[in-house]
C-alpha cells in the first residue's frame, strides 16, 4: 500500500499494523489452500440453513419432543437412575467375572442356569421383549 492510500484511508499506525498483519494471515491461508476449505464450509453451512426452512425445523421439533417424552416414560417404567446404577454396575461385576473366568459353557451347566430363578426371570424378561418388538 501507497503512503498516498494509507493517508486516504486516514488509518493509525496500529490500525495499519492489524491491516498488514491480516494480509499476511489470508496470504498464509490462501497458500495452504485453507481459505478454499472455509469458502465450501460456509457454502455447505449456507445451504444447510436454506434447506431447514421453518417446516422443517418445526418437524424436528415435534419428532425430539415426541422422542423426549417417550424417553422419560421409559426412563421412569424401568426405575430411573436407580435401575441404571445397578445395570452398570452388574455389567461392571461381570466383566471382572468373565474376566477370571476359564471354565466352558455346555449343555449341562445351561440346564444347570435354567433352574436359578433370576435366570428365569431374566430370560422371560428377554423373550418377552423380543415377541413384543416383533409385532
Amino acid at each position: 500500500m501507497s503512503v498516498a492510500n494509507e493517508q486516504q484511508l486516514q488509518l493509525t499506525a496500529e490500525e495499519m499494523a492489524m491491516v498488514k498483519e491480516l494480509l499476511q494471515t489470508l496470504s498464509v491461508l490462501k497458500e495452504k489452500n485453507v481459505l478454499k476449505d472455509l469458502v465450501e464450509l460456509a457454502t455447505f453451512v449456507s445451504s444447510a440453513t436454506r434447506a431447514l426452512n421453518t417446516g422443517a425445523v418445526i418437524k424436528l421439533a415435534a419428532i425430539a419432543g415426541t422422542a423426549m417424552e417417550y424417553g422419560d416414560r421409559v426412563f421412569a417404567d424401568i426405575g430411573g437412575m436407580d435401575t441404571i446404577d445397578k445395570l452398570l454396575d452388574a455389567v461392571e461385576e461381570t466383566q471382572q467375572q468373565i474376566k477370571d473366568d476359564t471354565s466352558k459353557v455346555g449343555i449341562g451347566s445351561l440346564l444347570k442356569l435354567l433352574k436359578d430363578p433370576g435366570v428365569q426371570k431374566a430370560l422371560k424378561f428377554v423373550l418377552t421383549l423380543s415377541k413384543n418388538l416383533s409385532k
